[in-house]
């Protein structure tokens, strides 16, 4: 999904560059102009690299900690690439708003990778044991890391807010502002759900 995404901003970006459709977009000259005479050009390719490197370490790598931590540096720096680009050219301080920009990605990327590790994962190796142990302690433990990715997310979501959303108008009459709006309302859910499992573990725990 990485990898696509990344391979469609190239041509999303070229019909904000070149002003035109998407039934015209995909003409090799527009792409090359993107590609090699704006700075989004370079940063693409840089991306491209890096999910070159990604996939060829997923594939060739057999030990598996060498493999995570390395993939884990690769998504740390396209997630740094996404963050050079896009919003955090419209602002005043570039540099801050990049690093905010960076850990908000990060700390999204690592809490809802975790989240579907754990639904992915965690239920067929809760199902060995009788009493779910397994699954109340993992829950227990992931629990401190996402109360950090949250709080990450917090900060930098609040300065990306004060930064493109200056008022209340802005907030209810824009795109940016509803879907901003969107993203709190899902993430609210998404923190009640986690304190509700949270909660239960330790009853869990207790008895």
């Amino acid at each position: 999904m990485l990898a696509l995404s990344i391979l469609l901003s190239l041509p999303l970006q070229t019909t904000t560059d070149a002003a035109v459709g998407w039934n015209s977009v995909f003409k090799v000259s527009l792409l090359k102009q993107t590609v090699f005479h704006t700075t989004f050009g370079t940063i693409w390719m840089i991306e491209m690299a890096l999910l070159v490197i990604l996939f060829s370490s997923l594939l060739l790598t057999k030990k598996v900690f060498p493999a995570a931590y390395g993939s884990f540096l690769l998504i740390a720096a396209l997630m740094l690439c996404k963050a050079s680009i896009g919003h955090t050219a419209a602002v005043n301080n570039q540099v801050l708003a990049v690093i905010m920009d960076f850990f908000h990605l990060l700390g999204m990327s690592l809490w809802l990778g975790n989240l579907l590790a754990l639904v992915l994962l965690l239920p067929g190796e809760s199902k060995k044991e009788k009493d779910n142990s397994i699954y109340w302690q993992t829950i227990q433990r992931f629990s401190t890391f996402a109360i950090v990715f949250v709080l990450i997310l917090l900060v930098t979501g609040i300065y990306a807010s004060v930064q493109h959303v200056s008022s209340i108008q802005s907030l209810v009459n824009t795109l940016y502002g509803k879907v901003l709006i969107g993203k709190v309302l899902l993430m609210l859910i998404m923190i009640g759900m986690g304190a509700y499992h949270f909660f239960r573990g330790k009853f869990k725990e207790k008895n």
